[in-house]
């Protein structure tokens, strides 16, 4: 790691202040030697050190620009821990409507920081922070298959923030949110979704191994099979009703009297039209029929190949035997709205 002048140390740490407790503010930054006309650096520098890559931070910061602040903030705080690094990281989060992260890094944050003004400060920060937070904030409920898999927000400049690993919660400001979903020899999978204010998204995940031939989960294969097995029974039905009006049609031609007829002629046709439409309704009857028992048993496949695979003799664990289970039933409750979510 590049040593840091005594210079470049005071100049970064004068910036991050000013930046985290006093927010904007003009008068706090004016004696603090940033180019208003520089542009946030788009860009992850590995060979910065840690006062430029907080420069950077502020600059972005500045700009409006807090995913790009995030990531430099990050980046130098890895290089060179800093109470006030932390304060800028929490101030990113916050700004990007992360609700709970920014309050775990504003706690570490007072946990570090002994000057009193500064401190004082956060404290207010953390105020206004836990009054979103009971008011307007809503939840998300992250889970992933198999247990332990490590939850990331994907932020709009396509870097991803980890959040740990599953399964947790976090409160966030109301919106739309992409999430990843990552584990080893697993193949990582992102998932959009819309957190509503006072309510509780669920965001569910299944990895599929890196090795795996078919590149579905198993629960989305057992979601298929009975989506396919359901689908399937109608059409199974369809062809079993047709081809009872073929039997039916057949048994109207052969109970007919000629003489209830005026002519021969007469009931040869009605007796040919019966046939015919036996002939048609059967005809695609049996189609149908067909189609049906083949996507009853392509959706039986999919089903049984979505199972959880268990090894002989072996037990599961709570979180195991609640993925291995097929249908799972949860109560949803909000301030508008109570009922029931059906996964399987």
């Amino acid at each position: 790691m590049p040593l840091l002048s005594r210079r470049h140390t005071g100049k970064l740490w004068l910036t991050i202040a000013a930046l985290v407790l006093h927010a904007h503010s003009a008068a706090a930054v004016e004696d603090i030697d940033v180019d208003d006309e520089q542009e946030c650096p788009t860009y992850a520098d590995t060979d910065a050190d840690a006062a430029s890559l907080g420069l950077k931070g502020v600059t972005c910061f500045q700009a409006g620009q807090y995913d790009w602040a995030l990531t430099h903030y990050l980046a130098a705080h890895q290089l060179q821990p800093d109470p006030m690094l932390l304060g800028g990281i929490g101030r990113s989060l916050h700004e990007l409507g992360l609700y709970q992260p920014a309050l775990n890094y504003y706690e570490k944050f007072l946990e570090q920081e002994s000057d009193t003004s500064r401190a004082e400060r956060i404290r207010g920060r953390v105020e206004a922070l836990e009054e979103s937070l009971e008011d307007s904030a809503a939840t998300v409920s992250l889970r992933g298959t198999p247990p332990g898999t490590t939850a990331y927000v994907v932020m709009d400049n396509g870097e991803w923030y980890a959040l740990g690993s599953t399964p947790q919660e976090i409160d966030v400001r109301p919106g739309r949110y992409n999430f990843a979903f990552d584990s080893d020899e697993m193949r990582p999978r992102t998932v959009s979704a819309r957190a509503s204010a006072s309510r509780t998204t669920v965001v569910d995940t299944e990895l599929v191994s890196e090795k795996s031939a078919v590149k579905t989960s198993r629960r989305a294969r057992r979601r298929a099979g009975i989506w396919t097995s359901t689908s399937s029974l109608v059409v199974g039905a369809a062809g079993a009703t047709l081809l009872v009006m073929s039997a039916r049609e057949t048994s109207r031609a052969e109970s007919l009297e000629s003489d209830e007829f005026e002519g021969l002629s007469d009931f040869d046709e009605r007796q040919r039209d019966h046939l015919d439409l036996a002939d048609a309704t059967g005809r695609w009857g049996l189609i149908t029929a067909a189609v049906g028992a083949t996507g009853l048993l392509i959706g039986s496949t999919l089903y049984l190949t979505g199972l959880p695979a268990t090894d002989s003799g072996s037990e599961l664990d709570d979180d195991q035997a609640d993925t291995a289970s097929g249908l799972h039933v949860e109560p949803t409750v909000g301030l508008d709205q109570v009922g029931v979510r059906l996964r399987f």
